[in-house]
């Protein structure tokens, strides 16, 4: 090697190490789990912006498109070659099929979903290391406890679109989703659980959210509160046929008193009855209408839409 390369390649190799090493102690001071949370307040602020569901367009409405409520309808021409998601609605092996038959390049609703359970995951790690420093231990167990439903209602959406149905003979051995339940970032695969194991973390946390939201958030219907929690653990239990659970928890909501059905026979047509603070709303996440189920802005609509099935009608 001549001299003036080596006088080149020497300053290079020391600028390196020395950038590395300012990398690594760059890294080294912003933890994953402790770069932005010093108090409860921080907590909460993380909570709101990455623990509630904000729906994706489109993702969040495949939900609806599941329903047996719903039909999917349209015009026999489709002017704009306008293509909407049909996978979801026909229970297809793969959901991302759209109209024209083709498959969508990405699950946004699985990749959003598994985007908040991390966060959950760290606002729960979070939770244990604000309790050693004196914050306010009853703003951290109600940020506890949202967390722990909010991490039980997406594990129960994951299970019930991505596994296999819940059976009680199989549940030991039927794959479910992956269950991730803490924050540390590995570099492995993360293999399947089955949908016994997934459906045991989901009672697990509901119960845990049950006894950390007593008497917290009860006037909201945006902020999840106890009869939220106990009327999801009537649904999970009925899924997994342990019905006299089921039936516990529906008579603890019933039995409040807070909610009630509007009777739809008195309806005035063209009034929405379904918001926020409707009195049959225990809890929602995200906006209270569904862009594309009904389709009303057109009298001859010119691309596929769901609508209210007519046996619903």
């Amino acid at each position: 090697m001549q001299l003036h390369t080596i006088r080149i390649l020497v300053p290079l190799f020391c600028i390196l190490a020395i950038s590395s090493l300012s990398c690594k102690k760059f890294l080294s001071s912003y933890s994953q789990n402790n770069s932005f949370i010093e108090t409860a307040g921080d907590l909460d602020e993380l909570l709101v912006g990455t623990a509630y569901y904000n729906p994706l367009f489109g993702s969040d409405l495949l939900l609806y498109t599941m329903d047996d409520d719903a039909q999917l309808t349209g015009p026999q021409q489709n002017n704009f070659n306008y293509e909407i998601s049909v996978g979801w609605h026909f229970w297809q092996a793969e959901p991302r099929l759209t109209s024209a038959g083709k498959l969508g390049l990405t699950d946004n609703f699985y990749n959003d979903l598994y985007t908040r359970i991390a966060g959950i995951n760290t606002i729960l790690h979070n939770v244990g290391e604000l309790g050693k420093k004196n914050e306010p231990s009853a703003t951290l167990k109600r940020i506890s406890g949202e967390a722990h439903y909010l991490r039980a209602v997406y594990y129960f959406m994951l299970v019930n679109l991505y596994g296999k149905p819940y059976q009680v003979s199989r549940a030991a051995t039927d794959f479910g989703v992956p269950l991730k339940t803490d924050p540390a970032i590995k570099d492995q695969f993360v293999s399947r659980s089955t949908t016994g194991e997934v459906h045991l973390q989901i009672v697990k946390d509901l119960l845990e959210a049950e006894q950390e939201l007593a008497g917290a958030n009860t006037g909201s219907s945006i902020r999840v509160n106890q009869l939220a929690v106990q009327a999801l653990l009537s649904r999970v239990y009925l899924f997994m046929e342990e019905y006299e659970k089921s039936a516990l928890y529906a008579d603890k909501v019933i039995k409040s008193h807070r909610y009630e059905l509007k009777d739809l026979n008195n309806h005035t047509a063209g009034q929405d009855f379904l918001y926020r603070n409707s009195a049959e709303v225990i809890f929602t996440m995200g906006g209270n209408y569904i862009p594309s189920m009904m389709n009303l802005n057109y009298e001859k609509p010119t691309s596929p839409f769901y609508r209210v099935s007519d046996e619903l009608a």
